[in-house]
């Protein structure tokens, strides 16, 4: 990952941080501003943004669960599969079970988890 991937990765993480529950429009605003004033955020990139957003979201929550058997790698996995908390707090134990490397035990802990 380039210097300049890796500030906007971070920005993001401070972003979701700060909005565990979700943020309004206003708050994506500012963020879409403050990212094209550091040159972090390349005109028609918005909605790549918002993805990138949500994925980060997800990895957060799942990192607060601490589900055994779900570390870093297994997190990724799952955020890249759902892509946005919605998606994956309405995924069944079927669901989750079918990414590669999730058995069924860390799959029923993490749907039990997010209930």
């Amino acid at each position: 990952m380039d210097a300049q991937s890796e500030h906007r990765a971070e920005a993001l993480r401070a972003f979701v941080s700060r909005h565990p529950d979700g943020w309004h429009h206003g708050d994506w605003e500012r963020l879409v501003g403050e990212l094209r004033g550091r040159g972090l955020l390349p005109d028609g990139q918005e909605d790549l943004l918002g993805k990138e957003l949500e994925r980060e979201r997800v990895r957060q929550i799942l990192e607060s669960l601490e589900v055994p058997g779900l570390g870093p790698k297994r997190r990724e996995a799952v955020a890249e599969a759902f892509g946005h908390v919605w998606k994956l707090r309405n995924a069944s134990v079927e669901d989750v079970v079918s990414l590669p490397t999730i058995s069924r035990r860390i799959a029923a802990d993490l749907v039990a988890a997010l209930r």
